[in-house]
């Protein structure tokens, strides 16, 4: 039995694989290039359209966008962290909203992202219809059970809401995509909303801790202050004359200190607690809007060159890998003497370097 040329054809050409390797290379692309032109043209070219059909026929999207500052850490509470510290306690003195970062990760919480989706709105939808619904029938989610419903709305809230946050400046921004620019500004708007109740409820509960705090330290600075003047007014009972002994004297003295440093420590006390009281109570913004939410005029860019060129760009890469599979498929498996047969890629390159030598 012959040995097969190809097989042959191929030993003999390993012997210049060296000096010819960048040349092998290039013909086979070139080969690959010819017998499947069509394809690494159509293919690109039909999935550049396809994506820019599918950008093309989308519903226009609008943003609106809104940014604000926390609040800055409250003053206030530096007396009372003093005051606590004296009586052996350690109060938290952190402000959950100085931190711009803190706002950007609540803004995508589930707390605040299921208080938007339950939120009835009302807005024009695409085709000009009055709709007042909750997002569940706006992004029309589906799902076997209400709480997975829930689930798809609030992933789909968290993908068309973008938050960025200032390095700088401490400015977080926020922007919501919908196709009703109505619906864009009022889904802003409820953000921001939950974001200032939030603080305002942090800060009332916050204060309600430090009142009830207060409340019990003063009480028992109060005690003791009575009990210091208690002691120095039994001193002076017993003592009508003390001036002329120097022990009686420092004595007198010490208690007097004493009754002083309660009195201060008793007023300081007070105080913290009555501002304690304002603080729960308070209902003022603890945010600073810097943009408020408005009403988009136009509607987004649809981006739909860059769209096409993506779709080209995936087609070619697509195409090349077809071309390429479809080349070695297309190969025959040669056979040996001993009946083994030649793997396609061991064929490929044996048919290549046939069609060089």
């Amino acid at each position: 039995m012959q040995p097969d040329t190809r097989l042959s054809n191929r030993i003999r050409f390993e012997s210049d694989l060296d000096s010819d390797a960048p040349l092998q290379t290039l013909a086979g692309a070139w080969r690959i290039i010819a017998r499947h032109a069509v394809l690494l043209v159509a293919l690109p070219l039909a999935v550049a359209i396809i994506g820019g059909v599918y950008t093309f026929t989308r519903p226009r999207t609008y943003t609106s966008s809104a940014s604000f500052m926390g609040s800055s850490p409250d003053v206030a509470r530096g007396g009372l962290t003093s005051l606590a510290s004296q009586f052996g306690l350690r109060v938290p003195v952190g402000d959950a909203g100085q931190s711009p970062q803190f706002y950007a990760d609540l803004l995508h919480s589930r707390q605040v992202l299921d208080s938007v989706v339950q939120t009835r709105f009302t807005f024009h939808d695409a085709d000009g219809r009055m709709r007042q619904e909750t997002l569940l029938d706006a992004f029309h989610v589906s799902g076997a059970t209400q709480p997975i419903r829930v689930e798809n709305a609030m992933a789909v809230l968290d993908r068309i809401t973008s938050v960025a946050v200032g390095n700088e400046t401490g400015v977080v921004r926020l922007a919501v995509s919908t196709t009703s620019p109505e619906l864009s500004m009022q889904i802003a708007a409820r953000f921001l909303h939950l974001i200032n109740t939030f603080n305002l409820d942090t800060r009332q509960s916050q204060a309600r801790a430090e009142r009830e705090f207060t409340e019990a330290r003063m009480a028992d600075a109060a005690a003791q202050l009575h009990a210091a003047e208690d002691r120095l007014a039994e001193f002076r009972r017993q003592n009508h004359s003390f001036g002329s002994s120097s022990e009686l004297v420092v004595e007198e003295d010490r208690l007097q200190r004493d009754v002083s440093l309660r009195a201060q420590l008793y007023s300081a006390v007070a105080q913290a607690y009555e501002q304690a009281r304002v603080d729960e109570v308070r209902n003022t913004p603890v945010i600073t809007t810097v943009e408020s939410p408005y009403l988009p005029a136009r509607p987004d860019g649809r981006g739909l060159l860059r769209r096409v060129i993506l779709g080209a760009v995936l087609g070619g890469l697509l195409a090349l890998v077809c071309a390429v599979v479809l080349d070695l498929r297309a190969l025959p498996e040669p056979v040996l003497p001993s009946g083994s047969r030649v793997a396609p890629a061991l064929a490929y390159e044996a048919d290549s370097s046939s069609q060089i030598v």
